[in-house]
């Protein structure tokens, strides 16, 4: 790990690299048919989301190398869980060749310093529900499951890790996941050719 360096995306660093280092990342993911609308953003996109809201991209180096990124995108909300401003976590990624050696955890650590810097209330996060590897690690670092939504091809698990707001009980928690997974589960469907598709009209 004393090679391994994390900074705050530099010039030096395109967006395009960003997108490439994300890209090589989840392949794996998307072999298995877990594809996330995020990592498959082309580098403009990328920084449009990033510096529209204000954001962060950090980077790992090894060298002049990217072998990870961590970003984050402040956004507003009017939901059950989060009722104004929040840390969005998006574009995580350790490429295979670096992984074991907490590089992800460290990228978390200063995504972490940075929000409580900004004096961000609540983090937020979305993931793929087959995603049971970065599920178990959330669960681990103190989030807790909030939501669930039907993407455009998949369903999305939200969690929340609450810092400077009164958080839920873990059985609202609990309760208000898992009434959003049935609501969502009968209201929709993945239809692997159309994408989601509401049913019954409902």
């Amino acid at each position: 790990m004393d090679k391994i360096s994390i900074i705050e995306k530099p010039l030096g660093v395109s967006w395009e690299t960003i997108h490439e280092v994300l890209l090589a990342a989840h392949q794996e993911n998307r072999s298995k048919g877990i594809i996330m609308a995020y990592s498959v953003q082309d580098g403009s996109k990328i920084r449009e989301i990033i510096e529209s809201s204000g954001g962060v991209m950090f980077v790992a180096l090894d060298g002049n190398k990217v072998v990870g990124t961590a970003g984050i995108e402040i956004k507003k909300e009017n939901r059950w869980y989060n009722k104004g401003l929040c840390a969005y976590y998006i574009f995580a990624s350790v490429l295979p060749g670096y992984r074991g050696m907490n590089i992800y955890q460290k990228l978390n650590e200063y995504r972490n310093n940075w929000v409580k810097e900004k004096q961000l209330p609540v983090i937020v996060s979305a993931t793929h529900e087959k995603n049971k590897r970065i599920i178990n690690i959330w669960k681990k670092t103190g989030f807790k499951k909030v939501h669930f939504r039907a993407g455009s091809d998949h369903y999305n698990v939200f969690v929340a890790r609450y810092l400077d707001k009164t958080e839920p009980s873990n059985f609202i928690s609990f309760l208000m996941f898992n009434i959003s997974k049935i609501f969502y589960k009968v209201r929709y469907r993945i239809d692997k050719e159309k994408g989601c598709v509401k049913r019954f009209g409902i």
